[in-house]
């Protein structure tokens, strides 16, 4: 909870350092990963900070299902509904805002981003808030 909190702190005084970039929304590719186009080019974006359970079959949700004592299954139920909620917050062609740290791609040339409603809420901290995501630090390597 401590640390929850603690990130939940660091983004809000973050926020005010770094100006905001536009992007348009194609697709939610899963809870944590989003297909914008950013400055004319399609990307694809990892949201900083949080990490989903996984949305199909494959090495990653069986390292999640052991690490978690729960079956596959039940990794890609949680991943599926991490991913529909993202798609209730935002829709194809909306606007979003990301706000990058020093390190802007990871090792899968992914832009690592806080990604903005509208609204002003920011995705990942909603990920985070509704228990849909847990608290992740990228290592870079």
């Amino acid at each position: 909870m401590k640390k929850t909190l603690f990130f939940i702190f660091f983004i809000l005084i973050s926020s005010a350092c770094y100006a905001k970039a536009p992007a348009k929304l194609i697709k939610v590719l899963d809870g944590d990963t989003l297909l914008v186009n950013y400055q004319g080019k399609e990307e694809s974006v990892r949201l900083l900070g949080i990490d989903c359970y996984e949305t199909s079959p494959g090495n990653r949700a069986y390292k999640q299902a052991y690490t978690e004592g729960m079956t596959v299954e039940k990794v890609i139920e949680r991943g599926r509904l991490a991913k529909l909620y993202v798609q209730t917050l935002v829709k194809k062609n909306d606007t979003v805002r990301l706000e990058f740290e020093a390190v802007q791609r990871d090792k899968y040339n992914r832009l690592l981003a806080y990604v903005y409603l509208d609204n002003g809420k920011m995705i990942n901290k909603e990920l985070l808030k509704h228990k849909f995501a847990k608290l992740y630090l990228f290592k870079n390597t």
